[in-house]
């Protein structure tokens, strides 16, 4: 006999639903919860009460205890073979419908699809998370009702993640923005500047531009910042404040010859900023020593014996000589 489950989107990985766990998981004994979490993964195949006694090490007996109890409690419900799964998840927000419905009618073709499959295994590695059931369905909202492409999306997760936005909400939100705008391919989301948005505005503000959006070239020059060169959002916005404390305004140019720089240098963190400067501060120091002119002649000269000051470095290496057995001339 198979089952259709009351909340449930069934990929690789087995996702419960906030409402099982509290509504009907909180009032259920452990041995119930275990039978309805074995019957939750296998949900495609054929299970018989004698499956699931033996691969849980309880009388069958037990198990079928186990199944009228989720039958009687509605989170489950027997189907006929024709019948395709189908679930319910109550947890979305009423103001989304459309993605709510969509997620509500999860059909096999997309559970079964591997390249969702694959896709929902990279977000999930690309995050560093578990997703949730409203996680999946949001996805399956992205990819299946509104069309956007595998590498899209994984390109924009990719993106996120390097900029620590590990969040599918923010994900979604860019997405969505794509979207609306007409961006259906990776080329077109690399010209866009939606995904700079905080990058660009932070930029802008440093250089006392917030009024205004960057122009083509000057938008030219951040993307390159984070997308050649690979900078952090706190390293390009210290590049603007040494560029603003030095030449006392916006320079794009002078901030790209620090980054430059400092790219060189292999210097990737303000720590090493700050070490870096340090460093610098201390070869200024030593080159400013070794310019200043020394007076000649560390040597008391009386007023009155008439010596010049070349008289007196003779005598000093005179002395000097004496004492290694040579000539002054040889160390002249």
């Amino acid at each position: 006999m198979k089952y259709a489950f009351l909340c449930q989107d069934i990929t690789d990985t087995v996702v419960l639903a906030g409402e099982f766990i509290d509504k009907y998981m909180t009032k259920a004994n452990g041995e119930f919860v275990k039978v309805y979490l074995y019957l939750l993964y296998h949900a495609k195949e054929d299970v018989t009460s004698a499956d699931i006694a033996n691969a849980l090490n309880i009388l069958e007996s037990d198990a079928e205890r186990a199944v009228a109890y989720w039958l009687s409690e509605g989170a489950l419900r027997e189907r006929q073979d024709e019948i395709p799964m189908t679930f319910m998840l109550k947890e979305l927000k009423q103001e989304e419908p459309e993605k709510a419905q969509v997620a509500c009618a999860m059909r096999n073709d997309i559970a079964d699809s591997e390249d969702f499959s694959e896709l929902m295994y990279a977000a999930q590695k690309y995050m560093g998370i578990v997703f949730s059931q409203k996680d999946y369905s949001t996805f399956t909202y992205l990819y299946e009702t509104l069309g956007i492409s595998y590498s899209l999306i994984e390109y924009v997760l990719e993106e996120a993640v390097s900029k620590n936005k590990k969040s599918v909400r923010y994900v979604e939100k860019v997405l969505l923005r794509m979207h609306n705008d007409g961006i259906r391919t990776v080329e077109q989301a690399k010209e866009s500047s939606l995904l700079y948005q905080e990058e660009i505005f932070g930029v802008m503000r440093i250089f006392g531009l917030g009024n205004r959006n960057p122009g083509s070239e000057e938008l030219r020059y951040i993307r390159r910042w984070f997308d050649e060169y690979k900078f952090s959002k706190e390293m390009v916005f210290e590049a603007c404040k040494k560029t603003m404390k030095k030449v006392h305004g916006p320079n794009f140019d002078y901030t790209e010859g620090t980054l430059k720089n400092w790219m060189k240098d292999d210097v990737r963190t303000l720590a090493q900023v700050e070490a870096r400067d340090e460093q610098h501060g201390k070869e200024k120091q030593v080159q400013k020593f070794q310019r200043t002119p020394v007076a000649r002649g560390n040597f008391v000269q009386r007023k009155d014996d008439g010596a010049t000051a070349d008289d007196i470095d003779m005598a000093a290496l005179q002395k000097v000589a004496a004492k290694f057995g040579q000539g002054a001339e040889a160390w002249h």
